[in-house]
């Protein structure tokens, strides 16, 4: 357990999805805050990213005070992963023959970061990201999603709620006020990270048109083309 520095715990978690869960789960969503890499390092030979954290299920069990177990933990991030809570994320990873557990914290820097270098940070890359991005009102993306969603979208192991929840703090609301979890539907991660690459580039290409506006495009076109497909093979 990291017994220097400290991490932020805002009031209104009170009155969030995580408050509403059982009391060993809010523990080991906690545990998880405690031993996230505030910063990217390499362990094992393996790169870790700010507020990722690579353990395993008993070492979790024995960081939580009491007489938690692995089985709990597995439960508990089966929950802090789910679409209602999307505390984390998860995923496993091969290091030297051994398994272990790749968690990622959404929202990180929200717990770690003093509020005045986040209001500096929004305040100072504002301008630059709309620049990039060609959205007029968006947010600074934490690191960890970006890494997750943006430069590791395409690749199928990467958590598919992570893409959304990073297109959700980068764009804000999708253009017309839909959803951008409806509108990534039942698509899988993998394809969702190859369209979001591909508005990305167009809009370097082109500069005509937003980042989400491309995206949402290149959505909506290969929805058509399955239904297309699928009323063939009907």
């Amino acid at each position: 357990m990291r017994t220097n520095g400290y991490i932020r715990l805002h009031r209104r978690i009170a009155s969030s999805n995580l408050w509403a869960l059982k009391p060993e789960q809010v523990m080991i969503a906690i545990t998880c805050l405690l031993n996230a890499e505030w910063r990217d390092v390499r362990r094992m030979g393996y790169d870790i990213k700010r507020g990722q954290w690579l353990t395993h299920y008993y070492e979790i069990a024995k960081l939580c005070p009491g007489t938690i177990t692995p089985k709990q933990v597995r439960t508990a991030l089966s929950r802090l992963s789910s679409k209602t809570v999307r505390f984390l994320g998860t995923r496993e990873v091969r290091i030297t023959g051994r398994r272990f557990l790749l968690l990622t914290i959404y929202n990180y820097s929200k717990y770690n970061d003093p509020a005045e270098k986040r209001a500096q940070g929004r305040a100072h890359g504002s301008a630059q990201e709309r620049a990039r991005t060609g959205h007029k009102g968006g947010t600074t993306i934490p690191k960890e999603v970006e890494e997750n969603y943006n430069s590791r979208g395409h690749d199928p192991g990467v958590d598919k709620g992570t893409m959304i929840l990073g297109l959700e703090l980068d764009y804000g609301k999708a253009p017309g006020g839909r959803d951008w979890r409806t509108i990534c539907g039942r698509f899988s991660a993998k394809k969702v990270g190859e369209m979001l690459k591909a508005a990305k580039e167009a809009h370097r290409r082109t500069n005509d048109k937003s980042v989400p506006e491309l995206f949402i495009h290149l959505i909506d076109r290969e929805r058509e083309r399955a239904k297309n497909r699928s009323e063939q093979g009907g």
